[in-house]
């Protein structure tokens, strides 16, 4: 008799698990994030990250009562199948200025100021998220592949992104740009 609950009970188990899709959550960047702070959602863009034809959502925050440079400080992207990746940054990261939309708006999967999502190739997508630029110093580009559902981090440095191009025609863009803030137009 013992043995049919304890039976009756994994089954019961096993189905109410498999009726909720398990949440597992990741850190990119954790030295940056800000402890003790309460954040504010500003922004919430639904986007096909993982290509699995579901959309997955990016949640944009700010920290509350942010007074210095920088338009938002975390993104949380929350794929379909429950997995949740929380990315940090403090202070760097903005909106995209006018140039910038204008230059990415035909290769820009988002209609979107907050960041880039773009191919590189067939097979790469890459998240860009730009950084505040103070007089001839670039801001921070923060680079993000997004590789079937994982998330890996490629470059955070300063760099001014002019444009991207399969300069050696091996199928794969380049990333243009230097280490400056360029005031040319391309």
């Amino acid at each position: 008799m013992r043995y049919t609950y304890i039976i009756i009970g994994l089954v019961f188990l096993m189905c109410a698990c498999s009726e909720h899709k398990s949440q597992t959550q990741k850190i990119l960047f954790p030295d940056q994030i800000w402890e003790n702070e309460e954040y504010t959602l500003i922004d919430k863009i639904p986007y096909d990250i993982d290509k699995d034809e579901v959309k997955d959502t990016i949640l944009v925050y700010k920290i509350k009562d942010w007074s210095d440079p920088g338009d938002y400080q975390r993104l949380d992207i929350k794929l379909s199948s429950g997995e949740l990746t929380k990315i940090y940054n403090l202070g760097d990261w903005i909106n995209m200025e006018k140039e910038q939309l204008d230059r990415f708006q035909n290769i820009n999967k988002l209609k979107s100021k907050r960041f880039l999502i773009t191919d590189i190739s067939k097979e790469k997508t890459l998240l860009i998220i730009f950084g505040w630029a103070y007089a001839s110093s670039p801001g921070k580009l923060t680079i993000i592949e997004l590789r079937k559902g994982n998330l890996i981090p490629i470059l955070q440095t300063k760099f001014d992104l002019l444009r991207l191009e399969d300069l050696d025609y091996d199928g794969e863009k380049e990333l243009i740009g230097g280490g400056f803030k360029s005031q040319m137009q391309l």
